[in-house]
């Protein structure tokens, strides 16, 4: 199979997957916030997108494990040379944890781990860097919740990390970060394919990307305006007599 068959087989994914968790995610907040007990029987459709989040992760620590192999040493690399083959379920977790931490104290940036999955240095990669940016900084939240899809059914489970959970799915700004994380998977997949630079095709991926994943009409005005109608003071529920004084709610969106 060629690169560019791969790319777009893997993106048209991705596609998919995204509208899928965008859509049980708008319908579960349709009742107000969403609560640990609707987490007791998810909608499968959460679990695609997040397990697609975990693999691209992987595939990502793969990659600059084998290039930790080598002779050439910097602070990329030496971290990635700490994966602990003794416990490889646990492993890319705590690499995550540990990649996160490194960028969040400057040891190393985006770019650095930019330079480790291309043949050359170049100025264009800086059209990469807020995609794996929000891809990094989500992927605990989504790694957490397909988890949580996969493993639900099974007798001695129990939720974890409930709260990280909700506290992901319940952000105004959900789609938009599941919009980035998906570019961010794109982006780290097609310099995982290719290990070059190119950008007009990979322009032609987010172009592709952002027309067709980006239908759920739910927007974060949206999100804060079901929250005010559950609210007991809120529009639906004022009510006015002859001794009060009018009060309207003007929402624009």
């Amino acid at each position: 199979m060629s690169e560019t068959i791969q790319l777009e087989s893997i993106s048209s994914t991705i596609i998919e997957e995204v509208r899928g968790i965008l859509s049980a995610q708008s319908n579960l907040l349709d009742g107000g916030d969403i609560t640990e007990q609707q987490l007791i029987s998810p909608p499968s459709k959460l679990g695609p997108f997040s397990g697609a989040m975990k693999d691209t992760w992987q595939h990502l620590v793969k990659r600059l494990f084998r290039k930790s192999m080598g002779s050439e040493s910097n602070p990329v690399l030496d971290l990635f040379r700490s994966w602990d083959f003794e416990h490889p379920n646990l492993s890319f977790a705590k690499l995550e944890g540990m990649t996160k931490t490194a960028i969040e104290n400057r040891k190393f940036s985006i770019a650095d781990i930019l330079d480790q999955l291309t043949e050359q240095n170049s100025d264009d990669g800086n059209g990469y860097i807020p995609y794996i940016e929000n891809f990094l900084f989500n992927i605990t939240s989504s790694r957490f919740l397909r988890n949580h899809i996969q493993h639900h059914v099974e007798p001695d489970y129990k939720l974890e990390n409930s709260r990280l959970i909700l506290d992901y799915l319940n952000d105004v700004d959900f789609k938009h970060k599941i919009l980035q994380q998906g570019k961010g998977a794109i982006a780290i997949v097609h310099l995982l394919l290719t290990e070059k630079i190119r950008t007009p095709e990979f322009q032609k991926d987010i172009e592709l990307f952002e027309k067709n994943a980006n239908t759920e009409i739910r927007n974060s005005m949206d999100a804060y305006r079901q929250r005010l109608d559950q609210l007991i003071w809120g529009p639906k529920q004022y009510s006015r007599n002859d001794h009060s004084y009018a009060m309207n709610f003007i929402i624009t969106v």
